[in-house]
């Protein structure tokens, strides 16, 4: 399916062979994996339902960055994903200052990424499996923060997990970036999905006023739990004039209803819905 690439790490900085592959360079303790692909069909053994072997490794693995890049800079959307974990690590940052894992937050952005190849749109998923150190997009010298800022784009959309104690399954925020647009991107999203319940969606960038969008497009106002506000990477996109989305999503939509692995439904569901929304927002700095 893919092949290995020569690769060099000089100056601090990765230096990859450009074409079809991936580089494993271990610096530091960690592994920094690039995956060029040319076709959706080589991210999946059973399509958006089980990861090709060597990428469901990779995202069981730990203090892995891992890079999978679709056509060139500028992107139109790079997907972040600082905070994933395998289903059942429900922490991370274990050396530093333990925090919730998003578990399984990967899996519905893989489909996301598949969904906007097919569509033929440049963009690349980052994601950190399992990191044991630092948070990865609070820290502006991360391995995470260094690749999303790595090439130009138009939009960095963040996807995390957020615990089932929360209000809402979703919720759609800006943090205080000034270019995102989460009330129209969550329109888009609340129509695409047709959930039953309403989602939530930033009313301006740094502020937890929402409105609560349903499927029918009715909605009504409400308040965010998780606005990330203080977001270092949400903010660096702004400062950079790149538009940032932020995504928080209950268990319901990343852990399987049983001990299966594999691609949950709701997260097949979600994925698609995503990427359906992702491409009816194609000018991230229009007015609502």
């Amino acid at each position: 399916m893919i092949r290995r690439l020569e690769n060099l790490y000089l100056n601090g900085k990765f230096d990859i062979s450009p074409g079809i592959g991936y580089a494993w360079i271990n610096v530091k303790a960690a592994s920094y994996i690039n995956y060029a692909v040319i076709h959706s069909d080589q991210l999946w053994s059973v399509r958006e339902e089980y990861p090709a072997e060597d990428l469901a490794a990779w995202l069981a693995g730990r203090d892995l960055l891992i890079v999978l890049r679709f056509g060139s800079p500028p992107y139109q959307a790079v997907l972040g994903v600082p905070h994933h974990s395998s289903y059942g690590q429900n922490q991370i940052c274990e050396r530093t200052r333990p925090r919730p894992a998003d578990e399984n937050s990967a899996l519905y952005a893989l489909v996301v990424f598949s969904r906007l190849i097919d569509a033929g749109i440049p963009s690349k998923l980052v994601v950190v499996a399992h990191t044991t150190a630092e948070d990865p997009n609070k820290n502006p010298a991360s391995p995470y923060c260094r690749e999303v800022f790595s090439e130009s784009a138009d939009l960095l959309f963040e996807c995390h997990g957020m615990s089932a104690t929360r209000r809402l399954d979703l919720e759609v925020s800006a943090g205080s970036n000034l270019h995102g647009r989460p009330l129209r991107f969550g329109g888009e999203l609340a129509r695409a999905l047709g959930w039953p319940n309403p989602l939530g969606a930033q009313i301006a960038p740094g502020q937890r006023a929402a409105m609560l969008l349903h499927a029918d497009g009715h909605s009504q106002p409400g308040r965010l739990q998780v606005p990330a506000l203080g977001t270092f990477s949400l903010k660096a996109a702004g400062e950079r004039g790149m538009a940032a989305l932020h995504l928080e999503v209950r268990p319901v939509f990343r852990l399987p209803p049983d001990s299966g692995e594999g691609i949950p439904p709701a997260a097949r569901r979600l994925g698609a819905a995503l990427a359906s929304a992702l491409m009816a927002y194609p000018d991230p700095f229009a007015a609502d």
